[in-house]
Parts: C-alpha cells; sequence; structure tokens
C-alpha cells in the first residue's frame, strides 16, 4: 500500500494522538526503563504492574481513569511502523445464558490496557505479554485458560454489578477522581464520570441480577477447577513449584482480586473505597468473605500479603 493510502487510511484520534501524546518509544529509550500505559483498577493492568514488581523490573506507569487512557494508548500502539495492537484484549460481558461473549472486540484491542514499551523498542500489547517479558516462572496454559476466560471475566463482573449500583456510584466516582493529573481529575469531575458509568454500566448489566448470579455461580465452578487442578498438586506454597511466585501465581492473585479484595490490591490505593463499599453491601461482603475462605481466595491474599507492595503514600 503506497504510504499515503497507508496516512488516509488512519482514524484522525490516531493522528490527534500522535501530535498530542508523549512518544513512549523515545522516552523508554532515554530513561532505559520499561513504560507502561494502564487503568488505574483494571485488574488485567494489575497484573501486568504486579509481575513487573514482583520481577523489580524498573518501569514508569501512566496511571489513567477510563477515557484517559484512550489518546496515549493509541499514540503509543500506533506510533511503530506497524501497529501493536492487542489479538486477546477485548472488553466481555456476561449474559444469562452463561456466555461471556466479546463486545466491541476491535475498538477494545486498539484502545486497550495495559501495553508498554521497552527501551530496546520491543512493545508489549497486553497484561500477559507484560509479565511473559519479565523472568518469573511461566503460567500453566490450562491455568491461563481457566483465569482468561473464567476468573478475569466473571469476578469483574460480579464486583462491578454492585460498584455500579446507583447507591455506590459515588464510591466509584471517587476511585476516578484518585489520579495524578489535577487536569484530568477536573476533566473527570465535571462530567466525564458520568458517561463512564453509563458505559459500564450497559456493559456490567447492572440491573440484571440474573446475570451477575451466572457469573458467581461460573466463578465458584472454576475456583473449584483451579483447586482440584492446579493447587492441590503444587509443591510448596507457589504455583511455581520454587521458593517464589511466578506468573501463574501472580495472575491467579491479581484476576481474582475483584471478588477477592486483598488489602494490597492495587498497592492499598482503593483499599478506604473497598472498605466503604463492603460496608454498605452485606450481600457483597458475604460473597467476598465465601471467596477468601477458598483455596484460590487463601492462595490471592498469601500473594498479596506476602509480594505487593503498598503504593506510594498508602500507609500499612
Amino acid at each position: 500500500m503506497p504510504e499515503n493510502a497507508q496516512i488516509k487510511s488512519v482514524p484522525m484520534i490516531v493522528n490527534v494522538a500522535k501530535w498530542t501524546q508523549t512518544d513512549f518509544r523515545k522516552k523508554a529509550r532515554s530513561s532505559n526503563k520499561l513504560q507502561m500505559i494502564s487503568i488505574s483498577y483494571s485488574h488485567y493492568c494489575e497484573f501486568a504492574r504486579f509481575a513487573l514488581l514482583v520481577d523489580k523490573v524498573e518501569f514508569e506507569e501512566l496511571k489513567c481513569a477510563p477515557g484517559q487512557h484512550i489518546l496515549p494508548t493509541l499514540a503509543l500502539r500506533y506510533g511503530g511502523e506497524t501497529p501493536a495492537i492487542s489479538e486477546s484484549a477485548a472488553m466481555y460481558k456476561v449474559g444469562k445464558e452463561g456466555e461471556a461473549k466479546a463486545k466491541a472486540e476491535k475498538a477494545a484491542r486498539s484502545t486497550a490496557t495495559p501495553v508498554a514499551v521497552a527501551p530496546d523498542g520491543s512493545v508489549y500489547v497486553d497484561s500477559w505479554d507484560i509479565a511473559k517479558s519479565t523472568g518469573l516462572a511461566r503460567c500453566d496454559e490450562g491455568l491461563r485458560k481457566l483465569l482468561d476466560e473464567g476468573v478475569g471475566i466473571d469476578a469483574r463482573h460480579a464486583a462491578y454489578f454492585y460498584l455500579l449500583q446507583d447507591r455506590n456510584i459515588p464510591l466509584f466516582h471517587e476511585m476516578g477522581g484518585i489520579n495524578d493529573s489535577w487536569e484530568w481529575r477536573t476533566i473527570w469531575n465535571f462530567g466525564l464520570k458520568h458517561h463512564v458509568t453509563k458505559l459500564l454500566g450497559g456493559t456490567f448489566l447492572v440491573s440484571d441480577a440474573a446475570a451477575k448470579d451466572v457469573a458467581l455461580a461460573r466463578l465458584r465452578d472454576t475456583f473449584r477447577r483451579i483447586d482440584d487442578e492446579h493447587l492441590r498438586g503444587k509443591k510448596g506454597d507457589y504455583l511455581s513449584g520454587g521458593d517464589a511466585p511466578g506468573l501463574g501465581d501472580v495472575a491467579l492473585a491479581a484476576l481474582a482480586a475483584p471478588i477477592v479484595l486483598p488489602g494490597r490490591n492495587y498497592g492499598g490505593k482503593y483499599r478506604g473505597v473497598f472498605d466503604r463499599l463492603l460496608e454498605g453491601e452485606a450481600e457483597l461482603r458475604g460473597i467476598v468473605e465465601e471467596f477468601r475462605a477458598t483455596a484460590v481466595g487463601r492462595h490471592c491474599l498469601m500473594v498479596y500479603e506476602r509480594h505487593r507492595p503498598l503504593a506510594e503514600g498508602v500507609a500499612a
């Protein structure tokens, strides 16, 4: 394809992103540190972040609220000779029939977080790609399938069902306002938060308790399978088989965290929000206690307690 044709085929928003956003490839080279773009409270972003922290990788992170991530993500994904598009990242929602269906898959791939670039120019297009760039012991493919197709989808769905109920929306808005950029806090608080809330409420079917119940039933079954097929046969404390957590341990902890709510999740940054959510939601509190008591829940809590450092400024 001629060069001009390629340029014309790129949506205008991509060009706007390139013109206005940081050149993360250049920043990675000059700082000699991996650069990652994330949504602060995405559990898949937490997985990538946790893996980098456990492996003591030096990195810098642009932590965004939903919506804030779009332009920098496009700038990084389309900033090279060929687009760095995620083949796995998509938004899912759970239907009553128990099927997890991809929604707006194409759009989600181009703006999905996390995405990262290393000092050598390598672009890691999703959380697993970032995590696998570390030296942590690899994850069993059977476990990864259970995490991606079960735990990651269903734990998020159940958590958002409660967080996005009308009575709890102020807590969700507070999470979006916990941001390093005062400019973004202003944009968020002056209207964007309402738009994002409406979009996510539709995605996670907050008016459909039956869909939430399906997600929880699937999650209970997946937790039992992980216990039967992986945790019971492990040697020592970790799925890695060694004396330190591997990718399987970190992925399991991070992707189960929305329904287990370890205190050090996200480095404790949103602990106060989650504590108030549980105080006001007796049903959710019972569900969290149920999942914490499972083998998977106990493993999640152990990995977080031993290995997740607190975020800067968070008291122990």
